[in-house]
């Protein structure tokens, strides 16, 4: 069977930055569509930052302490971490 973790942190982060959005712009607080959304949000995100992790830290390919800035970076922005992580991660951590 083919490894789908790519196609799966891809969306996950996708789907976490434009619910981000859509909650912090167009949508009011305390309604139950903002709540929907937020868990969903939470749950992208969580499932994002548990891919790109055990990725950074199963790979053979990076030296210890990048292993560890990938990991601080991606659990404490996971935005802008997560970015940079899509945009090299096939070259250089896979």
């Amino acid at each position: 069977m083919k490894d789908n973790r790519g196609l799966v942190l891809v969306i996950s982060f996708v789907i976490e930055f434009i619910i981000s959005v859509l909650t912090v712009f167009f949508l009011d607080p305390g309604t139950e569509k903002f709540f929907l959304l937020v868990v969903i949000g939470l749950v992208a995100g969580v499932i994002f930052i548990f891919l790109s992790v055990s990725e950074a830290f199963i790979s053979k390919r990076i030296k210890v302490y990048e292993k560890l800035i990938w990991i601080v970076f991606l659990v404490f922005v996971s935005n802008l971490a997560g970015i940079a992580y899509l945009l090299i991660r096939k070259k250089r951590i896979i």
